[in-house]
C-alpha cells in the first residue's frame, strides 16, 4: 500500500469522515469501554503502518479538521460528538 498523501488527509471531507466514525463506534458498541478505546487505537496504528504514514501526521490532520468545526456547523460531526458523549461510553 502506498503512503497516504498528507494533502489528502488535510482535504478529507468532514462529513464523510464523521459518517465513517459512526460506523466504527457502532461496530465497537458491544465491547467494554476500555476494549473499545484500545481496539480503535490498535486499528488506527495498524492502518498507519499499512499506509506507511506516521500516526502523528494523521492525528494532526484530524485535530485540525475537528478544530475547523468548533461552531458545530457540520451536522454530521456534531451528531458524532453527541453520539460519542452519550452513547459510546455506556
Amino acid at each position: 500500500m502506498a503512503k497516504l498523501d498528507y494533502l489528502g488527509l488535510t482535504n478529507a471531507p468532514l462529513e464523510e469522515v464523521s459518517l465513517a466514525g459512526f460506523e466504527i463506534i457502532n461496530a465497537l458498541q458491544t465491547h467494554p469501554p476500555h476494549h473499545r478505546a484500545m481496539a480503535a487505537a490498535m486499528v488506527f496504528l495498524l492502518l498507519c503502518k499499512e499506509f506507511k504514514t506516521e500516526p502523528q501526521d494523521v492525528f494532526s490532520a484530524t485535530k485540525n479538521m475537528m478544530a475547523s468545526d468548533e461552531d458545530g456547523a457540520n451536522p454530521h460531526y456534531a451528531a458524532l460528538q453527541l453520539y460519542v458523549q452519550h452513547e459510546a461510553r455506556t
